[in-house]
């Protein structure tokens, strides 16, 4: 039957319908407006005119197939939302409808946001999974390279572009869809001939120990997410262990998504695969013990749900034919993947997000690789949007970015000279960027290698996304040239700014105050540049200046009473490891005492505040301090100023230090078992640098000793503070940890082991000031494979093959058009 919801409205003047589907509105329909799918369908349908809007939508835990949404018109207006389901005699089910009204004037952008307050575990970041999950995935970049004794082993270059120490998916050698049992042994037929496994029943322990060796150990610095292809398993093992699984042989109606993949289809549910698939998952997470498991294969379904159609498929379809929901069999496989555990965290659930991916899916996934790319076909950017809005605030990495086959289709490169060439690619660089900002998506570590502008990039827009996408803007450019897009809410939140012209842009964000706090808010552009933010009843200018094809951002760092101050001018002093400050001169018309909040980085510490150079009392918070401030007419200089929570001691000595002389080892790195994990990271930074930036690259290991092994002379020590061996002296005063140099000792001391990883990170990215290393871009070949002659010939003659794409789009494309542009939904 179809189930639906048919909620009165009455608009007697001009009003708009969002269909759940497109992001343009109806205007005002005039006659039935429904939208029925199949695929990225969002669970709300919401009508509203200038001040009043009004919603129906599905508890996103729902688990539904077809859904139906709209606006029915006839004697009376009615909101529709509805899905097909099947009961079996005697048998009872429910869908589970909220009703809610939001601000009309903000469309469907307030209908989300609203729907995202009401069901914070759907679409909120998950505070219970490794927290690498929530970076940009190392992506490609890891998949087989894991091994340090093999030229690819790549974790300090993925390190280098602001990837974590990432998570990688499946970074093992893969062992195959299932890899549990012995089921997991055969043969399967591609379209392209027989492909035998590798793996036997007797090698399984094997694999096992190998997995676990790249999760645990010192081959690999990543979180797993154990793959699997849930959909396309081997036709012969399933012919052999799974007779009764649904396949693509009549009379079975299915809507699929990769006919082309010469694969079985199988049914993950109501069969043997599927009952096989719920004992499978727990043995996984309890042999190979992965931080994470990734699905596939998460779209594609028929419009059923029911249980009768998740115990026998009914044959109540036109057609008569049965009824293959895979979308709600996989939602069922996230939640058991969801329950497991591995060391303190709960087992992430990791999708490749398809475009027909459905709402039951995107909200049981934490993390989520989007398996397109913004430079591949212009169609599909509002369905990343969609499929942003099916997945609430997680992280999102873009899988598909950079690859010829991608973007080849743009132009004719054979019409086009060198120098149109490279601005292609750069065009591509940039295009990328801008959307990843834009639409809230990282680019994953494979295509960031060898791109200086967007390596730049990544740390701002990772600070940004940790804070969570958010549907509504509340603040658009005066010039409506600039794009718009927003992170987090009140103090901190931060607005992204993309600029696709030629030419660089200043314009006002004008800001809707009423829509972001209870408080006025001023800002600051993200790296400290002085920013001056007026107010004017309600609203807020911020003036922004963006570069040609670029992104910039600003930052939320001081709220205010409304009323209380007539413009505040903000500039910082923000170094990740040394003293910082906040200057703010904050103009106000009258005299007034003010309860304030400033902004302060995460986990900084000695926070002290001024006012007129006079210290005032304050009350510190992580990200936050608030203080009561007697404010004159005019002008007044706040001042907010804090302590680093890792000191950088030394950096001239720490910069100057010689760790290879004369291509050979100059120090040992001496660690004690306990934390070799973290100290080997400083083994990986050399190796790593010497064998690919340098002209002539050589394996320069530095040594790793105990520290009963070595007590003296030239060596990097990493460890706690209670460890310090003999004629070493490092006191962290009230500081948690340090990093610097002392006589013959570069060190990375922390108190506790918690922050040691941070301290040797911020070691790192310390020394990435003279060991630069970008990679090597690379758009004809697989990381770390092949020679410049395999490059593209443009990149060869231009010098930039297996280096880095250097330089800016001059605007030399004869159609700049014709790329994806950033796009604008009313």
């Amino acid at each position: 039957m179809d189930l639906q919801f048919a909620l009165p409205i009455d608009f007697a003047g001009d009003w708009k319908l969002f269909d759940a589907f497109n992001f343009t509105p109806h205007e005002s329909p005039v006659a039935d407006t429904i939208y029925s799918g199949i695929s990225a369908m969002l669970p709300l349908t919401c009508a509203w005119d200038g001040n009043t809007g009004i919603a129906i939508a599905l508890d996103p835990w729902n688990r539904f197939g077809e859904l139906h949404a709209g606006a029915r018109i006839g004697d009376a207006q009615h909101l529709l939302l509805g899905s097909r389901i099947a009961i079996s005699p005697g048998e009872t089910d429910e869908l589970d409808f909220v009703i809610f009204t939001f601000d009309g004037d903000l469309g469907w952008r307030g209908a989300f946001s609203r729907f995202w307050q009401l069901f914070p575990d759907a679409y909120d970041r998950s505070p219970d999974i490794d927290p690498r999950f929530h970076m940009a995935s190392a992506g490609g970049a890891y998949w087989s390279f894991t091994d340090p004794e093999k030229e690819e082993f790549a974790p300090d270059l993925i390190r280098r572009m602001h990837t974590g120490w990432a998570w990688g998916y499946a970074p093992a050698p893969r062992p195959g869809e299932w890899a549990v049992s012995e089921k997991s042994v055969g043969e399967w037929t591609r379209s392209r001939g027989t492909v035998k496994k590798s793996l036997s029943a007797e090698s399984l322990p094997a694999m096992v120990e190998s997995v676990r060796e790249r999760a645990d150990g010192d081959k690999a610095d990543t979180a797993v997410a154990y793959y699997m292809h849930v959909k396309y398993v081997e036709q012969g093992l399933v012919n052999q262990y799974f007779p009764d699984a649904h396949t693509n042989d009549e009379p079975t109606e299915y809507y699929g998504y990769y006919q082309f993949v010469p694969c079985f289809q199988v049914y993950p549910w109501a069969n043997s695969y599927g009952d096989y698939m719920t004992e499978a998952l727990p043995s996984i997470a309890d042999r190979f013990a992965p931080a994470g498991m990734a699905f596939d294969s998460v779209f594609g379904f028929i419009p059923e749900f029911g249980k009768a159609a998740l115990a026998t498929p009914a044959t109540t379809f036109e057609n008569g034919r049965y009824f293959v929901c895979e979308g709600i069999g996989w939602s069922m496989l996230q939640d058991i993947i969801r329950e497991q555990n591995t060391r303190g965290y709960r087992t992430a659930m990791v999708t490749n997000l398809k475009l027909p991916t459905t709402s039951s899916n995107a909200v049981r996934t934490d993390s989520a690789l989007i398996e397109h790319g913004p430079t591949e076909n212009g169609i599909y950017l509002e369905r990343f949007l969609r499929l942003r809005m099916l997945s609430g605030r997680i992280a999102f990495a873009w899988w598909h970015s950079m690859e010829p086959k991608n973007y080849k289709s743009w132009y004719n490169w054979d019409d086009l000279t060198a120098p149109q060439k490279l601005d292609m690619l750069r065009r591509i660089r940039d295009d990328l960027l801008l959307h990843s900002m834009y639409y809230g998506a990282m680019p994953n570590g494979r295509y960031m290698s060898g791109m200086p502008k967007l390596i730049k990039a990544v740390p701002m827009m990772d600070d940004m996304m940790d804070l969570g996408w958010e549907p509504v803007l509340a603040a658009e450019p005066a010039a409506g040239v600039l794009r718009v897009t927003r992170y987090g809410s009140d103090l901190g939140m931060c607005f992204g700014l993309g600029n696709q012209t030629y030419e660089p842009i200043t314009d006002d964000l004008v800001i809707d105050l009423p829509r972001l706090a209870d408080d006025a808010l001023a800002y600051m552009e993200y790296a400290g540049a002085p920013t001056a933010t007026t107010f004017a009843g309600s609203v807020a200018r911020a003036t922004v200046t963006v570069a040609p094809r670029n992104i910039a951002a600003t930052r939320a760092v001081l709220a205010l009473p409304p009323g209380t101050a007539s413009a505040v001018r903000a500039e910082g002093h923000l170094p990740a490891y040394a003293d910082g400050r906040l200057t703010l001169t904050v103009t106000c018309p009258a005299a007034t005492d003010a309860d304030l909040r400033a902004w302060t980085p995460p986990g900084v510490r000695n926070i002290a505040v001024t006012l007129a150079g006079a210290p005032i009392a304050c009350n510190a918070a992580d990200g936050a301090i608030s203080f009561r401030a007697s404010l004159q007419a005019g002008e007044n200089a706040l001042q907010v100023a804090w302590s680093p929570a890792i000191e950088a001691r030394d950096t001239a000595a720490l910069l100057d230090y010689a760790f290879v002389t004369d291509e050979r080892p100059n120090c040992n790195i001496v660690a004690s078992q306990s934390v070799r994990t973290s100290a080997i990271r400083v083994q990986h930074f050399f190796r790593e640098y010497y064998r690919w930036a340098v002209a002539d690259g050589q394996n320069i290991k530095l040594p790793m000793l105990t520290p009963d092994q070595n007590t003296g002379g030239r060596r990097v020590f990493v460890g706690l503070a209670s460890e310090l061996p003999a004629g070493l002296d490092v006191q962290l005063g009230d500081a948690p940890a340090a990093f610097g140099v002392s006589g013959d000792t570069v060190y990375a001391v922390a108190a506790n082991a918690d922050n040691l990883d941070a301290t040797v990170r911020g070691l790192l990215a310390t020394l990435d000031e003279k060991y630069v290393y970008w990679g090597a871009t690379s758009v004809a070949r697989y990381f770390f494979r092949g020679t410049p002659e395999d490059e593209l010939p443009v990149l060869v003659e231009a010098g930039m093959a297996l280096t880095g794409l250097t330089g800016e789009d001059t605007g030399s494309l004869p159609d700049i058009d014709h790329l994806p542009k950033l796009p604008y939904y009313p």
